[in-house]
């Protein structure tokens, strides 16, 4: 099998060298030009004429201006990926492999080499052609993925030392100025907006609210929002300070534009907002199980019979690699109630579970969990240096690739391992005290009398996390105290009366088929 790959792969080798194919020339700088290599002319320069010299009929794809951290954000290279799946690219030319995915972690480095792997593309630059099918070319495709990893997150550490160092200096990181300031281009510092600083100074002075100070600053000339305005009043960057490294509060590099005696008057005697509950019942408890990312509550339009709909979708709609899709609100909300309450009555009991806990903590103490959290973050810390050392090794050639791809295989094994101990130590750590696992007990206990807000604090308590994937409508409740629930949402379609029948039934079976694993 293996030697029938080697040859289809040299036989795809020989016609890239020697027959015209369908070649994509894929061009690409970040937004950070002076830390490119190759500015887009130049690339474009460099691959059209490696296209003209082998033969190759190309076609452009440009993507200027586009950072490399995420495919989504890549609407050219997606299209591309799309392409290639389709069967209408034979071969990819870049500059250097790096232009295809520079990301702090590996995913869209493997999505994107199964793609070409799948559809038996080659990879081309200037210096040599990749053919992924074969095994020492990806292996050296997949070794230039990990030093590409590398890369960007020594460049992130150097960005995050840099913006920390102008934030403890009190200098201005960059951005666009608040409102009643402006950037000095000659001198690069903030100043006051001569033309702005009585308007910020009436917006502190006024006891009107947000919305009726609008309305009449608007009249007056003055388009400003409520919004705005409600962050000025709030913002301490007018009193000359700004929050350092650590969040603590320094004087700043700026003039300050209001007097510390109208901060703490606006401040005491301003429109307080009015307190709000949370309008959903997993409000902020909620993941994408794709991206990882917050699931939150949207109202949509209200029923005929007055009931407040709302349906439950992933937030990070650039990052999510299957966003779009959404659930019924009140529906997810039934399911976690049910495996809330299939939870709370066994088998093993409620209490049985946190008088294992209990006893489980109590055999460590304090001294225990600290010495434990610190070998564990010391061990996290020594895989890392393991794994710069491999990489540096490679790079200068002291140790041969197939041993150092082997041998960082299997840290990134340890490192799992070591992921799921952490876990464990944070779940052992949170484990409610004896009052409060009193206080959960008697909530546990009528939970059909319960309302929203002592339902929320359950899950809070009990929970360890709870995931949403919205294609697969799968929902998946993991117990602070060991266990796990799953749960298929239904699809309902129809009129109402048809959905309510659909959801008798389709509920009355996931009930009665769901799982609750120990």
């Amino acid at each position: 099998m293996r030697n029938t790959k080697e040859l289809r792969a040299k036989g795809q080798e020989a016609r890239a060298a020697t027959k015209p194919v369908r070649a994509a020339l894929y061009v690409r700088v970040s937004t950070q030009a002076q830390a490119d290599r190759f500015s887009l002319p130049a690339q474009r320069k460099v691959l059209q004429k490696l296209a003209q010299d082998r033969g190759w009929n190309a076609l452009l794809y440009d993507e200027g201006g586009v950072s490399a951290e995420t495919i989504e954000a890549r609407p050219v290279f997606r299209r591309l990926l799309d392409d290639v799946a389709a069967g209408r690219i034979d071969l990819v030319a870049v500059i250097e492999m790096e232009r295809l995915c520079r990301a702090s972690d590996l995913r869209d480095w493997a999505r994107i080499t199964t793609t070409f792997r799948d559809a038996g593309v080659l990879v081309a630059t200037p210096e040599r052609i990749f053919n992924l099918e074969t095994a020492e070319d990806d292996f050296e495709a997949d070794l230039r993925g990990i030093l590409s990893k590398r890369e960007k997150r020594k460049l992130l550490e150097r960005t995050k030392r840099g913006i920390d160092e102008a934030r403890d200096a009190g200098r201005f990181c960059g951005g666009r100025p608040p409102t009643g300031y402006k950037l000095d281009y000659e001198t690069r510092k903030i100043i006051p907006d001569a033309e702005m600083v009585p308007v910020v100074e009436r917006i502190f002075a006024s006891d009107l609210p947000d919305y009726q100070l609008e309305k009449m600053l608007r009249r007056e000339g003055t388009p400003i929002t409520g919004g705005t305005i409600r962050r000025i009043r709030t913002n301490v960057f007018y009193l000359g300070l700004r929050p350092n490294s650590e969040g603590k509060l320094i004087p700043a590099d700026w003039s300050p534009i209001i007097s510390q005696e109208l901060w703490e008057r606006q401040q005491a005697g301003g429109p307080k907002p009015k307190p709000r509950g949370s309008a959903y019942l997993l409000s902020g408890m909620v993941r994408c199980r794709n991206c990882g990312g917050p699931v939150v509550g949207q109202p949509i339009r209200p029923a005929k019979d007055g009931t407040k709909l709302y349906i439950y979708r992933c937030n990070c709609p650039r990052r999510c690699s299957k966003p779009g899709r959404m659930l019924t609100g009140w529906l997810v909300d039934m399911f976690v109630v049910d495996a809330l309450e299939r939870y709370i009555q066994g088998p093993p009991s409620l209490t049985d579970r946190f008088k294992e806990a209990l006893a489980q903590r109590q055999s460590l103490n304090a001294g225990d969990f600290a010495k434990r959290r610190e070998e564990l973050r010391a061990k996290a810390k020594d895989l890392e240096e393991r794994e710069q050392r491999l990489v540096a090794s490679l790079e200068n050639g002291s140790m041969p690739e197939r041993l150092v791809g082997k041998r960082i295989k299997a840290i990134a094994k340890e490192r799992g391992e070591l992921q799921l101990e952490i876990d464990s130590l944070k779940a052992m750590m949170n484990i409610p005290s004896l009052p409060d696992v009193q206080e959960i007990l008697g909530l546990a206990e009528d939970l059909s009398n319960a309302t929203k807000a002592q339902r929320r604090h359950l899950l809070r308590r009990l929970t360890a996390s709870i995931e949403i994937d919205g294609p697969e409508r799968l929902l998946v409740v993991r117990w602070g105290l060991g266990g796990e629930s799953l749960y298929r949402i239904p699809h309902l379609r129809g009129g109402a009366r048809r959905r309510v029948s659909q959801l008798v039934l389709k509920v009355q079976a996931l009930l009665s088929n769901q799982s609750l694993r120990n």
